[in-house]
């Protein structure tokens, strides 16, 4: 009994500074991190041009002859929380029924100013980034009919952009970043869908997931 009741002791020492660790990085956390999901249940509150749904857990962008282009923006600037002066993330899945002759956006701020994330063009998937005056590419892997991917994007200012495949790193840019200063984007995120030559394209996202570090 002695035996076991020192064991227990032992454990529960031994569980003391765990349980005080995970306190502590849940605290900072909380204090230091801004952390933002959506799984698109509605398009409420997103700036919306195009032809945009929401069907059933997933955003769905449609462009054609007649629409073009397709977007929806989150534009939460006002709040002053998203900023390229801090380290981020963000990670999403997406598919397309056909890519070819498409182009898509998918990133955090502007397709047309500053930014980084993903790009498609004619099938071929991008890493970009955009100091607002020059956008620079790198290739990291092709998009396939009907084929499920899951992308991430990891922000480091005045250092890098990573891109992630499915989990996998495929790219890295360390030039034409977004300008480290310390003011609110303009957008949070942008997803863009253009047919480039007309026919019907559609774009498939099932949820958006972003991480940064706070400002103050």
């Amino acid at each position: 009994m002695k035996k076991l009741l020192s064991s227990f002791i032992i454990s529960l020492c031994a569980l003391v500074p765990f349980a005080a660790s995970a306190a502590s990085t849940f605290d900072y956390l909380w204090e230091n991190t801004f952390h933002y999901t959506t799984l698109f249940e509605s398009l409420d509150g997103y700036h919306v041009s195009g032809n945009a749904s929401v069907d059933g857990s997933q955003l769905l962008l449609v462009a054609d002859n007649t629409t073009g282009t397709s977007e929806v923006k989150k534009t939460p600037a006002w709040q002053g929380v998203i900023t390229f002066s801090q380290r981020s993330r963000f990670r999403t899945t997406i598919a397309m029924a056909d890519s070819s002759k498409a182009v898509v956006y998918y990133g955090i701020g502007d397709r047309t100013r500053q930014g980084y994330g993903f790009k498609i063009v004619d099938g071929f998937l991008y890493g970009y980034t955009n100091d607002g005056t020059t956008e620079k590419t790198t290739l990291v892997g092709a998009v396939k009919p009907g084929e499920i991917y899951t992308l991430e994007a990891r922000f480091k200012p005045n250092s890098m952009a990573v891109f992630y495949v499915n989990r996998v790193i495929m790219g890295t840019i360390k030039s034409s970043l977004p300008r480290a200063t310390k003011v609110p984007n303009r957008n949070f995120f942008t997803i863009t869908l253009i047919s480039a030559d007309g026919t019907a394209k559609s774009f498939q996202t099932s949820y958006f997931e972003y991480l940064q570090t706070r400002n103050e």
